[in-house]
């Protein structure tokens, strides 16, 4: 493997640890009852994380419960539109595009719908999903 794709890749590897560590941190602090103590603990053991940015993180979960639940499963719904979104268009899909399509319309500020995206229409069906507009801003980098 390249090094260059290797650095990505373990970059990669690190997000999603953190963000595993952030589930377990997340239902633990709120279904089990953990203290602030242990959740600095695990974060910090799991992570890698130095002790101020991960003293934040926690502060932050403490305040909003399930935040990191959400944001999971906002990423996964995003993913899984993507991956058929790229299945269906083939070399015709553009991510810039899908990702601006995410973060420039109602998706973005209110709810997600699991639909055939297409480059050009934007088709939705009337199934719709809760989606946090964080989320999406921080998985595609747009801002509001």
């Amino acid at each position: 493997m390249e090094p260059k794709r290797s650095l990505g890749d373990l970059g990669r590897l690190r997000e999603e640890l953190f963000r595993a560590a952030r589930l377990v941190v997340d239902t633990g602090m709120h279904a089990r009852r953990w203290t602030r103590e242990q959740a600095i603990d695990c974060m910090l053991r799991t992570t890698g994380m130095g002790e101020k940015d991960t003293v934040a993180e926690i502060e932050r979960y403490a305040v909003f419960p399930a935040q990191a639940c959400a944001y999971k499963i906002g990423m996964k719904i995003v993913m899984e539109v993507r991956e058929k979104a790229n299945a269906e268009l083939g070399n015709g899909f553009d991510i810039r595009r899908f990702m601006m399509r995410c973060c420039s319309t109602a998706a973005c500020r209110s709810t997600l719908s699991r639909h055939t995206w297409t480059a050009g229409s934007g088709k939705r069906s009337s199934k719709r999903q809760p989606w946090s507009a964080a989320a999406c801003c921080r998985l595609t980098a747009c801002r509001h």
